[in-house]
């Protein structure tokens, strides 16, 4: 039997992913107090910080989270879908 030479390019889906992180700080109000703030709040936020496809060859970095198809239908499938862009970011909440 002839195998499809689309086959090398059909992998197990399953992956670890830390998909976001978020480190929240409330600022004291002793320090504050002197700016006519009542509370401040300061965070830093982090996605797609880290993955793992398990059962993928090494240097694949195929990520089935994206999908070519737009559906959940294409896993398995990699079609030089790379993994997600990591972004960061910082939020500040002040309340008046």
């Amino acid at each position: 039997m002839e195998k499809n030479p689309q086959d090398r390019a059909i992998y197990d889906a399953t992956r670890i992913r830390l998909q976001e992180v978020s480190l929240s700080y409330n600022i004291p109000q002793s320090l504050i107090s002197k700016l006519s703030i009542r509370s401040a709040n300061i965070s830093l936020v982090g996605n797609n910080l880290w993955f793992r496809s398990l059962n993928t060859p090494k240097y694949t970095h195929v990520d089935f989270d994206r999908t070519p198809f737009g559906t959940g239908n294409g896993a398995g499938f990699e079609f030089l879908g790379g993994p997600s862009a990591r972004r960061y970011g910082v939020n500040l909440r002040l309340t008046f």
